[in-house]
């Protein structure tokens, strides 16, 4: 399982579809080789 980041979580807001990012994504963490 992948990290994931809670946005707005300061807020208060819910996880969802909307406001849930996949850390590595997020971070541009990807594979250069493999992707």
């Amino acid at each position: 399982m992948r990290p994931h980041v809670l946005n707005d979580s300061r807020t208060g807001a819910l996880p969802d579809a909307d406001n849930l990012v996949d850390s590595l994504v997020h971070d541009g963490l990807w594979d250069a080789f493999n992707d």
